[in-house]
């Protein structure tokens, strides 16, 4: 097979093939152009972005050189292996002599934080006043280990990570140039794996080559023992849905095939994080974060497995307590009391002129769906309407803090009783609307339609905590959001002593009594 070594035969040799680094190659070429050159450059950024292949291009555009190779001009150090007071000497003294075949002498020093303290004083007095017909170039990756008197003597240029569109393109350039196949699945493992490195890029992708000259996403799998998107997405239901016993049987199958377990939780990460991004899910959510918390105990841990599998138990467990709490039948209702299924609808004629009130907004001109045990009349699906309207015009910013103050609490001591379901309500409600009276709640749909179920259930708790007689409605998001604005014109300035008068004039002479 052919001895492929992508990075070394596709490196830049002109700032045309640079990729990713547009701006520095922009100012660079502009300062060759108008001549505006400094003594001495500063690279930073991090591994495999760029510096040292600018540095030997720039080298050679500012002295018009067009050959290939080293050059006798050009002198290059790395002081990862060269960083002490003797090799600066050999530098200090060699500034000093004329440029040989070009018209500056250029020092090039890698991973210059390398150098000894003594290395950096030497290097000190010739940086700040070099002869003209020399520049200095120095490249690291951490630059808060170069003193300060250095860097203030130095042009810096902060090198960026490559995105990944720029390395899958690059990549994909490459591999058309050698006539090979491959996956555009592949191309993005590849790039993810690379973290923004395009040197990395190229020899992770060189090591895919040589197990297959095809370069498929299952290859790149088998070649850095990576599992497929088809096995994390069977990971993830059954992490979301399956018993702690069938999420470590699963775990332990993986582990045993000899899967890198920080790379499976890295690769766990990114496939949620993908996953969020096309259908937001709660769950997934909670997952993710809990993954990056999981990511930090790794570094620090001696058994791997052992944290990784009590992670796996605890997510398993908290996850199947909500779902067994939120599914529990429903208490049996004590007296009838009225439920808002959908939206809750006001049927207002009057117009009002005045400015919005933050927050105080009902919905317009659709048939409420109101019910009961039994069917309920329309006179009390018009009283639970004024009561909603009052409510509302109730509203203050102030009471909307308390109850979500007093939610929280509800909310910790609902988990410390490990009633997990209903205290994810307090949890995810929003909180629209909050009067002396009650409070208008809105939650995503899936719990919405869990939740309308347990009305009665979370009235009782907030009035033990709150108040007696304290009225819930509920609401979706969506229902909300598209209902809103046409009612923020029939709520404005909508007095709470006056509401009831107001509202049974328009419901033609129906009375209900004030609590």
């Amino acid at each position: 097979m052919e001895n492929y070594n992508f990075y070394r035969k596709y490196r830049p040799n002109q700032f045309i093939d640079v990729v990713g680094q547009d701006n520095i190659v922009k100012i660079l070429t502009n300062a060759i152009n108008t001549n505006r050159l400094s003594h001495a450059y500063l690279f930073n950024g991090p591994r495999g972005t760029g510096k040292t292949s600018i540095a030997k291009i720039f080298s050679k555009e500012i002295n018009g050189i067009t050959q290939e190779g080293e050059h006798p001009d050009i002198w290059e150090m790395d002081a990862a292996s060269n960083n002490g007071v003797e090799e600066i000497r050999k530098i200090i003294e060699n500034v000093n002599f004329l440029p040989i075949d070009a018209k500056y002498k250029v020092y090039i020093i890698d991973e210059v934080h390398m150098l000894s303290k003594g290395a950096f004083n030497a290097l000190l007095k010739t940086l700040e006043e070099p002869p003209e017909h020399v520049i200095f170039i120095l490249a690291t990756t951490e630059i808060h280990k170069i003193p300060v008197t250095i860097i203030s003597r130095c042009q810096r240029y902060d090198f960026k990570r490559i995105t990944e569109k720029d390395i899958i393109e690059r990549m994909a350039d490459i591999l058309n140039k050698e006539k090979i196949k491959f996956e555009d699945l592949a191309l993005e493992k590849i790039a993810q794996l690379a973290d923004g490195a395009m040197r990395d890029a190229l020899s992770l992708l060189e090591k895919v080559v040589v197990f297959d000259e095809n370069v498929t996403y299952e290859n790149v799998c088998i070649s850095f023992e990576l599992v497929t998107n088809s096995i994390l997405e069977e990971f993830i239901n059954l992490l979301m849905n399956g018993s702690s016993k069938q999420v470590i049987e699963y775990y332990e199958k993986l582990y045993y095939n000899g899967i890198d377990e920080k790379k499976f939780i890295v690769d766990l990460q990114y496939y949620l994080k993908e996953q969020i991004l096309k259908n937001s899910s709660r769950k997934m959510i909670s997952i993710l974060s809990e993954l990056n918390k999981l990511e930090e105990k790794l570094y620090f841990s001696n058994n791997i497995k052992l944290v990784i599998e009590v992670f796996l138990i605890n997510i398993a467990k908290e996850n199947n307590s909500m779902e067994e709490i939120i599914t529990m039948p429903i208490q049996e209702n004590k007296k009838e009391t009225v439920v808002i299924k959908s939206s809750i609808p006001v049927a207002i004629t009057e117009k009002k002129n005045i400015e919005e009130t933050e927050n105080i907004i009902l919905e317009d001109e659709q048939t409420a769906n109101i019910g009961i045990k039994d069917e309920i009349s329309n006179d009390i699906d018009k009283g639970h309407n004024i009561i909603l309207l009052d409510v509302l015009s109730g509203t203050t910013h102030e009471q909307k803090v308390n109850l979500k103050e007093a939610f929280n609490k509800i909310h910790d001591l609902l988990v410390g009783h490990k009633k997990f379901g209903i205290a994810k309500f307090f949890e995810t409600a929003d909180i629209n609307g909050a009067s002396d009276d009650g409070c208008l709640i809105t939650l995503e749909k899936e719990y919405h339609d869990v939740f309308q179920e347990r009305l009665d259930e979370i009235k009782e708790i907030i009035e033990h905590h709150n108040k007696n007689n304290y009225e819930v409605f509920l609401m979706t998001k969506e229902e909300w959001k598209q209902e809103r604005p046409k009612y923020v014109e029939k709520v404005k300035n909508y007095r709470k002593e006056d509401s009831y008068s107001k509202a049974t004039q328009v419901f033609s002479g129906f009375k209900i009594n004030r609590k």
